[in-house]
């Protein structure tokens, strides 16, 4: 008579098949077009930002650029509280028109850092990398009107731009 294996075990290899199966698929992903894009992204000076809010919000960013770093002013001009999530690479330089400690920031770990701008508050950030391209994620249901400012300090050029958000995300440079 043949000998089996008793059926937990028979299960077991099933189990470590699957398992297998998943962790090659992670890997090959991990190292294949999410990778590449992850890189062309940073290669590209593209990067993410993302605001939340209740109801509609109006938002100032305000881009000076010199010798490739950038200070970007991000103002609350709306009625309510927004929540940036910004690269934790930019570093607070300045608050305005809001006490310090009203200006909160959370650590998300995934590379952001989500910070709190009461109404009328600037948050002013210094950016070791000014980015050619940023785009906006905007999860919030409500409005967001997004004015732009961009100030090459080095070409003495300036451009403004006044932008409308209603869904997931828009480039907005």
């Amino acid at each position: 008579m043949p000998l089996s294996l008793p059926a937990p075990r028979q299960h077991l290899g099933i189990h470590v098949v699957i398992a297998s199966a998943v962790f090659l698929g992670v890997t090959a992903l991990s190292n294949g077009p999410l990778k590449a894009t992850i890189l062309e992204w940073q290669t590209e000076g593209r990067v993410a930002i993302a605001a939340e809010h209740k109801g509609s919000a109006s938002l100032g960013l305000d881009v000076s650029t010199l010798q490739g770093t950038a200070i970007i002013d991000c103002v609350n001009e709306g009625e309510g509280t927004i929540y940036l999530s910004l690269p934790e690479s930019w570093k607070r330089r300045e608050v305005r028109n809001a006490r310090l400690e009203d200006v909160t920031l959370v650590e998300t770990g995934l590379g952001f850092t989500r910070w709190t701008l009461p109404v009328g508050a600037t948050l002013s950030m210094t950016v070791p990398e000014a980015p050619r391209h940023v785009t906006l994620h905007h999860p919030s249901p409500g409005l967001l009107k997004v004015r732009l400012s961009r100030i090459d300090l080095e070409d003495d050029a300036v451009t403004r731009d006044t932008i409308l958000v209603q869904g997931k995300e828009v480039e907005i440079w």
